[in-house]
């Protein structure tokens, strides 16, 4: 897939949105029935609505029923159809398998159960500690955006980190880029010796020979 058809699907130039197909899946509720004019919509059907798939308040872990959110902001999708989410206030990135396979999926390290929610990073506490080591036992900072590439590394930018950081797949957590410090400098230099602001999306590209493109818009000028 070309990186302009990648734009072009559903889920590449927005965050936070998921396929009908797939709200049917999560939430049992035939989506495709309240937009499509083709089908009959059941009587008094409202012209907008919302569905909720997993969380409560808090912040458990385990079924999805039972778990909780603190103003979950972004979400992205696995290439089995998982999702990824970033639990803002809770200062986690969790994951959510709304479909139970044969056994547990593995994200970013982390083993996730079918119809279950587990945390894949952050402790709940505020802060940048812990790179180089287990993503559980490091600290977020308001985590707002969440992306997944094809060998289930998980990218993560938060509102008040000014930092793009990674999970990869054995579960290790790594500053790719940003210094801690809001700016917009350092081109052309080290991406963790530069200053990034604050990200408004971040997108994995996955290209036909096996590589990737990571990338960010900012609230300046519309940097990528």
């Amino acid at each position: 897939m070309t990186l302009e058809e990648f734009l072009q699907t559903p889920w590449g130039p927005f965050l936070g949105f998921l396929p009908n197909d797939l709200l049917s899946l999560y939430s049992g509720v035939n989506v495709d029935a309240f937009f499509d004019p083709g089908q009959v919509q059941p009587p008094g059907s409202p012209d907008f609505f919302v569905l909720t798939v997993a969380g409560g308040g808090g912040v458990a872990d385990g079924l999805a029923s039972e778990t909780g959110f603190n103003r979950p902001f972004g979400l992205d999708l696995t290439a089995s159809k998982d999702v990824v989410i970033a639990d803002t206030l809770n200062h986690r990135v969790r994951a959510f398998q709304p479909a139970p396979p044969a056994g547990a999926v593995t994200i970013s390290g982390v083993p996730v159960k079918g119809d279950e929610v587990a945390t894949i990073a952050g402790t709940g506490v505020a802060g940048a500690m812990g790179d180089g080591g287990s993503a559980l036992s490091a600290q977020l900072n308001r985590p707002v955006i969440v992306a997944h590439d094809s060998d289930n590394n998980t990218y993560v930018d938060g509102s008040a980190q000014f930092r793009i950081r990674k999970i990869d797949a054995a579960g290790t957590i790594t500053t790719l880029a940003g210094t801690g410090t809001e700016g917009f400098s350092g081109d052309g230099g080290p991406a963790n010796q530069a200053k990034i602001g604050r990200a408004l999306g971040l997108i994995v590209w996955n290209g036909p020979a096996g590589e990737k493109l990571l990338m960010m818009t900012q609230r300046r000028d519309q940097q990528y």
